[in-house]
């Protein structure tokens, strides 16, 4: 049972990127005057060799993150390790970076290692065609709210800012005046940036009288 789903720079599902949008239509119902099934077909045969193509990238990088496991982490001192977190995350600050190391690196003999789960790098879920995904967001009976960042994941040109009207909507139809959808300045790691500015939205979601009893 979920009364409140919070959604901080996230959809909620993985959205799927650019030629995933529609999804293979072949089995879509005819009406009289329809082309026939076979020739129906043909101009989606490359939706489903995309999906497909999709799924053997995710089977080759969870075979790739399965062999990194058992490889022995490298120890970095603790300004190494900061450091490179920043590099990699070049919209972290610094506080931030040493907040993110206190729950990400573990200290072992001659320093830190990261304790990430690699798993977490790659991305070895196969994502579902937006109109999929929609239908899943119509199951949900809680209270929503989403926030996203205007340099963020789903910001103008970012990588997921295609889905983010569609799967928005979605909930807004599904969910009605039990959906907030929030798009504040910042990047993607505004929370750990600002904390203070994204509790004061979520606290005031959280402590919002009307709620609808979740059935997920």
């Amino acid at each position: 049972m979920v009364d409140k789903l919070i959604l901080v720079e996230s959809s909620g599902l993985f959205p799927a990127p650019q030629g995933y949008m529609r999804g293979p239509e072949v089995f879509r119902k005819q009406t009289p005057g329809s082309q026939s099934a076979t020739g129906d077909a043909l101009p989606h045969l490359e939706e489903w060799e995309k999906l497909l193509i999709g799924s053997r990238t995710v089977i080759e990088n969870m075979m790739d993150v399965e062999a990194k496991q058992h490889q022995a982490p490298k120890v970095y001192n603790s300004e190494e390790a900061l450091q490179r977190l920043l590099k990699a995350n070049s919209h972290l600050t610094e506080e931030s970076g040493k907040i993110l190391l206190e729950r990400g690196a573990t200290k072992v003999p001659g320093g830190l290692v990261y304790s990430r789960d690699v798993r977490a790098t790659s991305h070895v879920n196969s994502p579902a065609p937006l109109q999929y995904q929609a239908n899943y967001v119509k199951k949900i009976q809680a209270d929503v709210l989403m926030i996203v960042t205007q340099d963020g994941l789903f910001g103008i040109g970012a990588i997921y800012y295609d889905s983010l009207a569609i799967i928005s909507e979605a909930f807004r139809a599904s969910c009605k005046q039990h959906f907030q959808f929030v798009n504040i300045p910042g990047n993607h790691f505004i929370h750990l940036n600002e904390p203070e500015f994204v509790a004061g939205i979520i606290s005031t979601f959280l402590n919002k009288n009307k709620s609808l009893k979740a059935n997920l």
